[in-house]
């Protein structure tokens, strides 16, 4: 998984590509007004995490479909209120043939982040689960590890 993450002034862009063979996975892309929905994880979607301090964090899930759900943390899994209001302003899905897929979202920060981490979760027509990201600490995903997140550059 390639990953690009810009982030300035509270604004931040990313772009997921995933490159290999893609015949056998399964994207809702039937395409819909953006809508906050949750557990997107259910399906085929990307996720980003950014991380505000030593223990907050925002989690964003968008499905090819432009469906998104956010959620802030207080503390590892300590959930705070979902918010549908922090909606992504911009969200584009496209697959080329089996071989790539692309996703790219803007979203608006309340602050800089310190670190962020990326993660996909793609279902394949059998049933089984894949999980990609930036960083995997352990053999088990667990993208809310404060392990997981990378340090975001602050010069």
């Amino acid at each position: 998984m390639q990953l690009s993450l810009h982030v300035r002034a509270k604004h931040a862009t990313a772009r997921f590509e995933l490159t290999g063979d893609f015949s056998k996975l399964q994207f809702e892309v039937k395409r819909k007004k953006a809508e906050f929905r949750r557990e997107l994880w259910r399906s085929s979607c990307f996720e980003l995490f950014f991380l505000f301090d030593d223990q907050k964090y925002w989690e964003y899930n968008f499905s090819p479909d432009t469906a998104y759900w956010h959620q802030s943390f207080h503390a590892y899994r300590k959930e705070d209120h979902p918010s549908e209001s922090l909606k992504p302003s911009r969200m584009s899905f496209s697959q080329d043939s089996n071989e790539r897929v692309l996703f790219e979202t803007e979203i608006e920060l309340a602050q800089t982040p310190l670190g962020f981490q990326a993660a996909a979760i793609l279902h394949e027509s059998s049933g089984q689960m894949l999980h990609f990201a930036l960083r995997h600490p352990s053999s088990k995903p667990d993208f809310h590890s404060p392990n997981c997140f990378e340090s975001y550059p602050t010069a």
